[in-house]
């Protein structure tokens, strides 16, 4: 399922094209409840998946760092 999204995440800033557009943000709560809800980190750093996600969690003033996720281990095996 996300081989597609990587490809073209690696050739374009959005799924949408040059800015995000409703694609990106359907697509966007998937991986945002995957992120605040589960110990794992379903996403390598360094992916263009990765870093799509990371901006779209950056914008409007960071709003998606703003609710509580599932605990974070820095030392743990999920990466974070």
């Amino acid at each position: 399922m996300v081989a597609p999204l990587e490809q073209t995440l690696s050739e374009q800033a959005y799924v949408s094209g040059a800015e995000p557009g409703y694609a990106d943000y359907l697509l966007f709560s998937t991986f945002q409840q995957a992120r605040l809800g589960s110990p794992l980190e379903l996403l390598r750093p360094g992916t263009a998946l990765r870093r799509w996600r990371d901006g779209l969690v950056a914008r409007f003033d960071r709003l998606g760092d703003r609710f509580p996720g599932y605990p974070a281990k820095p030392d743990g095996p999920d990466g974070r």
